[in-house]
């Protein structure tokens, strides 16, 4: 049975199922821990309206949003088709089942129903093709059926309980993210920590996340420029050093300048001349950890920048395949906008 591994590094979870699954579908069976509608139903809509017989089983306990419960209800409010929701906090299930001339396309993997499960967020799934007569089909429906069981029909009146519940998690989840600026913030003030931008590639970003690492590509033939004096200054001081990413307008400029992050430096620098990054060898390295829940991700054009001490989008350019550390006033203010979304 044909079998094959997605990742949204590489490949959008999102685009696949746009541009793989058919659109005329005899069956769709989701059973998913959250969804929302921007970026997740909202891709699979002309599917859901189109299908002969739905069944969808989804978590309802913060995540999911109220529009996104509105949504599946009004589209499956005719015919053959049936929403769920279960309340155990312990439902983490992500599986799509998709069927159509006597033939299926199951999706099982770390994605929920959501633009971060579709594209944003680093998730990677299994895709399974066959036929409906196959074994591992009926496998699929048998622990399905099991989950489905679990969870109550979504009626009109628990949507509108729902989006008081719902106000609750936001207001709970802005304090944490508020929480974690502050803590920078403390340690920043206290001369504790620092806040690095990393400037790089698309491409070398990506490598970046999958190694876990960061590296400064200094000609050998170079024995003292200023980006071994900054390896040299963080190896010596003992600061935390806090990264946010910088990622350069793509080649094909399909993706434009954004910010990533937050990120932590958590070892100290070392050489490593192992080829990882396909343009070169970064061989001044430090290991690197995501330290929010999700990575945050916002777009860097010239109204942002304008707020900053960098002042000019030049003084970005130049910095290419770089790093520099911030002035602490415009590193919170980085901060505070790709976690919070203001600046």
């Amino acid at each position: 049975m044909p079998t094959r591994i997605q990742c949204n590094l590489f490949e959008k979870l999102g685009a696949f199922i746009k541009e793989k699954i058919p659109k005329d579908l005899d069956e769709i069976y989701i059973a998913v821990a959250y969804a929302r509608y921007k970026g997740g139903i909202e891709i699979l809509e002309e599917h859901l309206r189109k299908a002969k017989k739905i069944r969808i089983i989804v978590g309802a306990f913060g995540s999911t949003t109220p529009k996104a419960l509105r949504k599946l209800y009004e589209i499956c409010s005719e015919g053959d088709k049936e929403v769920r929701i279960i309340r155990d906090k312990d439902f983490h299930t992500k599986l799509y089942v998709f069927t159509f001339e006597n033939k299926f396309i199951a999706i099982i993997g770390s994605s929920n129903l959501s633009k971060g499960g579709f594209e944003r967020n680093i998730e990677i799934n299994t895709i399974l093709y066959g036929f409906t007569r196959y074994k591992t089909y009926r496998k699929l429906m048998k622990i399905f059926n099991e989950i489905w069981k679990r969870g109550k029909k979504l009626e009109k009146e628990f949507i509108e309980g729902y989006k008081k519940e719902y106000e609750k998690y936001r207001e709970k989840r802005k304090g944490t993210k508020k929480s974690i600026i502050e803590s920078i913030k403390r340690e920043l003030n206290e001369g504790k920590a620092r806040i690095w931008l990393l400037i790089t590639s698309i491409e070398n970003y990506k490598k970046c996340l999958k190694e876990k690492l960061w590296g400064v590509k200094i000609p050998p033939e170079v024995k003292d420029n200023r980006y071994l004096n900054l390896i040299k200054r963080i190896e010596k001081e003992d600061k935390t050093d806090y990264l946010v990413f910088y990622i350069k307008k793509s080649k094909n400029k399909k993706e434009g300048m954004k910010i990533t992050g937050i990120f932590k430096r958590v070892s100290t620098p070392f050489e490593d001349k192992r080829k990882i990054w396909d343009d070169g060898i970064y061989a001044y390295r430090f290991k690197i950890k995501l330290i929010t829940k999700k990575v945050y991700e916002r777009p860097f054009n010239k109204d942002i920048i304008k707020k900053l001490k960098l002042n000019k989008i030049k003084c970005v350019q130049s910095l290419q395949g770089s790093m520099k550390e911030l002035p602490k006033e415009d590193g919170i203010k980085l901060l505070e906008y790709l976690v919070l979304g203001k600046i």
